[in-house]
C-alpha cells in the first residue's frame, strides 16, 4: 500500500519477480513504470469501479468515507470473493497491490478478514515531493493537490490499518537497500520456512536518481498544510507504531487536512462553476456564429436560386419567340 508514485511497484516486483503470484494476469508495464506495475488486472478493475460507484476516482480529493466505498460495492461482493479465493487459493505466499487500496480497503478488509490466512499491510512511504514532482511530470498534476491527495491515501491508509499487522518501509530506504532492508522489515511477517527469494533473481536496486537528498525541503510551500510534519510523523511509525502519542499527532493531522481538503473541494467546485460557465458562454458565441452563418449561407442560396429562376425564365421567353 502507499501513495500512487511511492514505490509500491518495486515492493510488488520483489515478490513477483521471485515467483509470487505466478502465473497471474498483471496489468501492462509502460514507460513510466518499464519494470512493470505488478497489479493484477482484476485488483485493479474493481477498484476502479468501486470509486466510480462512490463518485470519485484515484485523482480526486474529497471526503468519500469508509462507508461510502462499502456501499458502493453492494453489488461486487461476489466478484471481489472470487478473486481473493483465487489468489489465495493453494499458496503460501501472495501478494496483492494496487495504490487505490489506500482508498477502497474498507470494502476489501472483510472478505481479507475471511480467508484462512495471515494478513499483514505493507505501507511504503516516499516523501511527498518526490512524489508531486512525478505526478507534475506524469499527469500534470501541481504540487498544492499531488500535496493533498498523498496525504489523503497515506491517513486513510494508516486509518484502516491501525490495530493491524503492518509493516511501514521508507522508499529510500527499500531502493537503496534491497532485499536485507525489504525482508529485515516483514520477515516475522513471513510463513515459516518461506522466503520470497530464488537464486539468480534481482530485487530492488540502488537508483539514485528516485532517492531524494537527506533533508531537501525544495516544493515545502506548495502544500495548504505543514507536510513536512505529516512525512515525518509516518515515516515515525516504522519504529513506534501504537505509540499513543504518536497516533494522538496523526489524528489531529487527519483532522486538520480533512478540513483543508473539504476547503480545497470548495474552491475547486468554484473553479469548476467558473470553467462550466467560460465554456457555456464559448459554447453560446459558436452556436450564434453558427446560427449567423447559416443565415449568410440560407441569404446567398436565396439569391442564387432568384438567379437560377430568371435565368430560366429568359431562357423559356426565348424558346417562345
Amino acid at each position: 500500500m502507499g501513495m500512487h508514485r511511492s514505490g509500491t511497484s518495486a515492493l510488488a516486483g520483489l515478490f513477483g519477480g521471485r515467483g509470487v503470484c505466478a502465473g497471474d494476469r498483471f496489468i501492462q508495464a509502460s514507460q513510466d513504470n518499464a519494470d512493470g506495475y505488478w497489479e493484477h488486472e482484476e485488483l485493479v478493475t474493481l477498484n476502479d469501479l468501486l470509486l466510480s460507484a462512490a463518485g470519485t476516482d484515484w485523482r480526486t480529493i474529497d471526503a468519500v468515507s469508509g462507508d461510502d466505498i462499502r456501499r458502493a460495492g453492494a453489488s461486487l461482493t461476489d466478484r471481489a470473493a472470487a478473486f481473493l479465493t483465487d489468489l489465495a487459493r493453494a499458496r503460501p505466499l501472495w501478494f496483492m497491490k494496487d495504490p487505490r487500496l489506500c482508498r477502497t480497503l474498507p470494502f476489501w478488509q472483510p472478505h481479507l478478514d475471511a480467508l484462512p490466512v495471515h494478513i499483514c499491510y505493507l505501507h511504503v512511504i516516499r516523501d511527498p515531493w518526490s512524489v508531486a514532482r512525478s505526478l507534475a511530470s506524469r499527469d500534470g498534476m501541481s504540487a498544492a493537490h499531488s500535496h493533498l491527495l498523498w496525504a489523503l491515501h497515506n491517513l486513510e491508509a494508516e486509518a484502516q490499518t491501525r490495530g493491524r499487522p503492518r509493516v511501514w518501509l521508507h522508499f529510500d530506504a527499500m531502493i537503496t537497500g534491497g532485499d536485507p532492508v525489504v525482508l529485515a522489515a516483514i520477515r516475522q511477517h513471513l510463513p515459516e520456512g518461506i522466503v520470497p527469494a530464488v537464486e539468480g533473481t534481482e530485487g530492488p536496486t540502488i537508483r539514485p536518481d528516485l532517492v531524494r537528498a537527506a533533508g531537501a525541503t525544495d516544493d515545502a510551500t506548495g502544500a495548504p498544510f505543514d507536510i513536512g510534519r505529516l512525512y515525518t510523523l509516518l515515516g515515525a511509525l516504522s519504529q513506534n507504531d501504537g505509540q499513543a502519542s504518536l497516533l494522538a499527532d496523526l489524528d489531529a493531522m487527519r483532522a486538520q487536512i480533512t478540513t483543508q481538503i473539504l476547503t480545497y473541494r470548495s474552491l475547486l467546485l468554484n473553479d469548476e462553476r467558473d470553467e462550466l460557465r467560460a465554456r457555456a458562454t464559448a459554447m453560446a458565441i459558436q452556436a450564434q456564429e453558427r446560427l449567423d452563418l447559416w443565415r449568410q449561407t440560407d441569404e446567398q442560396l436565396r439569391i442564387v436560386t432568384e438567379q437560377r429562376d430568371r435565368v430560366l425564365r429568359l431562357l423559356q421567353e426565348r424558346k417562345g419567340q
